[in-house]
């Protein structure tokens, strides 16, 4: 699936970064707090929109860096979804320039241009969802 990289905020840095960069500094607990474990293969229709052109957007995982770890904001099932088809994922790093410049250039690999397409796994978009939990705020900090 061809689709362009939805930067949802101005101070996000849109970048691949590869699966062991990924798994290298993620927070494992954090990871894992949302049940992230639990992922189908399919996208949520949320994930993606259309601008007025018609041209396809996706949203992919935002993640922060924190005590040395990124930390999801919102993606965490996205990010385990990609990691399972994809050796590198496009994702969003939250205010990169608060980041150490060392850990930065660790994990990303290649920034990801406004206007380039990336190839997204070729996956249903799951249009019904018959059940959809809550999300859980128990690991929200």
């Amino acid at each position: 699936m061809k689709c362009r990289i939805d930067i949802t905020a101005s101070t996000d840095l849109a970048a691949w970064v590869t699966k062991a960069a990924f798994m290298a500094n993620v927070d494992q607990s954090d990871l894992l707090c949302r049940e992230s474990k639990e992922v189908f293969d399919w996208y949520h229709p949320d994930w993606f929109r259309f601008d007025d052109s018609g041209v396809l957007y996706f949203t992919p995982p935002a993640f922060k860096f924190r005590n040395g770890y990124l930390l999801g904001i919102n993606g965490r099932h996205r990010a385990v979804l990609l990691y399972r088809h994809l050796e590198v994922i496009p994702m969003l790093l939250v205010a990169p320039y608060a980041w150490p410049k060392n850990k930065l250039a660790e994990i990303v690999q290649q920034e990801i241009g406004m206007s380039e397409i990336v190839e997204l796994p070729d996956l249903p978009i799951k249009v019904s969802l018959q059940k959809w939990s809550e999300p859980d705020t128990s690991c929200d900090t």
